[in-house]
């Protein structure tokens, strides 16, 4: 028999495989039968367990206030379309606060200063486009006009969490119709970066943001 004649015999028998005892229709999602409940009060919990900071303030007067207590002048963000607070970016430039560009310059010498630059920006903005009860976690994506220095140069890292993007666990979101499939590159962030491999002492801000606020909205 061809090669090819028994790869595709293969491939359609596997197709049509069906296990002994189990029906040919797939179940669908996975899913455990729970009580309804206000997914915001638990997702709070476990984003503080987590030495997470909430807030329900303005993102502008939390980011204000985080940039105030560190005399910091330069922040990272996502373009503004890309975050769910209108006229955000605007209101911070009217006060002093700079956004620093996260283009690289065409010229190869420009680069290494301009990225040496990064390290000034003591905020990073950003927004989630899911968060989880669960674990206290927050999704962010990164792509054209959201760049993923945002959420991992700074040293302290705020996230835009609308309540309404709330879920109750990872395989929750991933079973409704905006999957994560349909994303090119994602991060589930759960907590400040913190790592226990420096002489088994737990050190916070080593690989990421040491600190992390969500603004609910």
């Amino acid at each position: 028999m061809e090669r090819s004649r028994f790869l595709r015999t293969v491939e359609e028998a596997v197709g049509a495989a069906t296990l002994p005892g189990f029906p040919a229709l797939h179940p669908g999602p996975a899913l455990p039968e729970l009580a309804e409940v206000d997914l915001t009060p638990h997702f709070i919990e476990a984003f503080e367990l987590l030495d997470g900071i909430v807030h329900h303030q303005s993102p502008f007067e939390v980011i204000s206030k985080v940039m105030a207590e560190r005399g910091a002048e330069e922040f990272l963000a996502w373009d503004q379309e890309h975050l769910p607070s209108d006229g955000l970016l605007a209101d911070l430039a009217d006060v002093g606060y700079r956004r620093f560009s996260t283009s690289l310059p065409a010229d190869p010498e420009g680069r290494v200063p301009h990225q040496m630059g990064y390290m000034d920006a003591a905020v990073g903005v950003s927004a989630a486009v899911a968060a989880f009860a669960e674990s206290g976690s927050v999704v962010v994506t990164s792509g054209r006009g959201r760049s993923r220095l945002a959420s991992v140069i700074p040293a302290v890292h705020v996230v835009l969490v609308p309540t309404d993007l709330i879920f109750r666990s990872l395989s929750h979101w991933a079973a409704q119709a905006e999957s994560p499939g349909r994303l090119a590159n994602l991060m589930v962030i759960t907590g400040p970066s913190r790592t226990g491999d420096i002489e088994l002492a737990l050190t916070k801000g080593v690989h990421g943001p040491g600190e992390i606020h969500a603004v609910l909205l």
